[in-house]
């Protein structure tokens, strides 16, 4: 199975037709908008491999049994709707939290039935607790912000009222299905595309001067953003959930180096308003790509039997590197093959970028249908360790993981050729595709990539800033 993208007005891209293929490469110069296709792929795959509706069903119910708290005890015991209210949710709540959860669990007669009794006796009873609560209390006091904590009375008003508006939430996301499962999707969505590019608004990813961002995978979603506003095309009535086995994306070994406490207060806080639980959203500067990654390399998995290909491979670069990443308290350290435990502090970048990759694979994580992204894995690589992590790379994408690499590096580009036609690979396992400074792909002649290959193509754009150094010497520019 293969991805087709169809791009208008992503961060420096004008127009762009992408493949996605085993092994996709993402080539060109800084700034011409590589990483937005990664950053943005990932959001999107990251929302559809969820169940948003399940995720936002258990949001409502946490937020209605958050509210039920603040209630006044000699409430919730006076009114046994209010008992019964919080039994319903509470049996609902493990039921969307079951391994073994279907809809049919949820959306069949007993469960409606049941939910439309306790709604009538609740119905009934929230307007003799409102009349008595109000009986108390003149309309001034209930209308004066300036004196609403200063009774008992006025108190149990409010959370009643907070209770009632939480509720009636619920209620509409359990009736109005096909419509709350398009919003999920796009409050999820919304919110995956900002934490993982560190904005704070959708419109700051738009290219300059345009008003609409479009980003197609075919035969699956259409989004735009227009404004701030994001809109969706998905067939949300069959529920569909995009079967991805793991979403991974590596990017800068910088992030490694920030303090395991840092890192652990980057969760979301969240603040408790009358109308609604609203995420107060810091931005960090830490991608959330970033953080996944970080949560999935400190998670405990069950130590099953790993398959084959990804067990050499991790092999193979602990070979390499002399040792392997160990994940020991939350933190990483590097424990050399003769037993030696360092600091990762004081290992090198480079050493990072391989080791957290050989630790990810070192755990029940990536397997046949996992997505790995990859941001200029050349960074702090000398050549020969490029052409190691070429071929990690090419033999995942053999073995049904889908690998998408941005480069600007010909060494890098000239490992992936070299191995790719060492095992007979063609376009439909390798897109290999180079992004121009006016926002387009380069359309290479077909009779040039027969006879030349769109690797060599590829990496003569690449090195075309040597050979104008070359002709800037041969002309004078280095003379003294």
């Amino acid at each position: 199975m293969n991805f087709e993208l169809y791009i208008e007005n992503l961060g420096a891209i004008d127009k762009a037709q992408i493949t996605i293929n085993p092994l996709t490469i993402l080539a060109g110069e800084n700034g011409t908008g590589k990483s937005f296709v990664t950053k943005f792929l990932y959001s999107v795959l990251n929302v559809l491999m969820r169940d948003t509706y399940r995720v936002y069903l258990n949001d409502n119910i946490e937020q209605v049994l958050s509210a039920f708290k603040g209630l006044d005890s000699t409430l919730r015991e006076k009114y046994p709707s209010l008992k019964k209210i919080k039994l319903f949710l509470d049996d609902l709540q493990n039921i969307l939290n079951d391994e073994q959860f279907s809809y049919r669990s949820i959306f069949n007669n007993d469960i409606i039935n049941n939910l439309e009794i306790v709604l009538n006796d609740y119905n009934e009873e929230v307007k003799e607790i409102t009349d008595e609560l109000q009986s108390s209390l003149s309309d001034n006091e209930v209308k004066n912000p300036k004196q609403i904590r200063q009774s008992h009375k006025q108190n149990e008003f409010i959370n009643l009222w907070i209770f009632r508006s939480f509720l009636e939430d619920f209620i509409s996301v359990i009736s109005d299905v096909e419509y709350h499962q398009e919003k999920a999707c796009k409050i999820y969505l919304s919110d995956e595309i900002k934490s993982n590019f560190q904005i704070s608004k959708l419109n700051q990813i738009i290219k300059n001067g345009e008003k609409k961002l479009l980003f197609k995978i075919k035969n699956m979603i259409e989004i735009e953003i227009v404004e701030n506003e994001i809109k969706i095309n998905h067939d949300v009535k069959k529920n569909n959930i995009l079967n991805i086995d793991r979403l991974v994306f590596f990017e800068s070994p910088t992030y490694w180096r920030l303090s395991k406490d840092l890192l652990n207060n980057t969760e979301r806080l969240k603040v408790f308003y009358l109308s609604s639980m609203i995420n107060d959203e810091r931005l960090t500067g830490i991608p959330k790509h970033f953080l996944d990654l970080r949560e999935l390399v400190f998670a405990d998995f069950k130590h099953g039997e790993r398959p084959k290909f990804v067990e050499q491979c991790a092999n193979d670069l602990q070979n390499y590197l002399n040792g392997k990443f160990k994940t020991d308290s939350h933190d990483l350290s590097f424990e050399t093959n003769t037993g030696q435990t360092i600091n990762k502090n004081l290992i090198s970048f480079g050493m990072t970028n391989l080791g957290v990759i050989q630790a990810v694979l070192n755990k029940n994580i990536i397997n046949k249908g996992s997505f790995i992204f990859i941001d200029e894995p050349e960074s702090n690589l000398h050549p020969e360790w490029q052409a190691v992590l070429a071929d990690i790379l090419v033999k995942l994408a053999e073995n049904g993981v889908f690998v998408v690499i941005t480069t600007h590096s010909s060494d890098m580009l000239k490992a992936l050729d070299v191995i790719s036609q060492e095992r007979n690979h063609d376009e439909s396992f390798v897109s290999a595709n180079y992004f121009e400074k006016n926002g387009q792909l380069t359309q290479f002649d077909d009779y040039d990539v027969q006879t030349i290959g769109k690797f060599n193509l590829i990496s003569k754009k690449l090195l075309e800033p040597y050979a104008m150094m070359t002709f800037a010497k041969k002309g004078g520019f280095f003379d003294d």
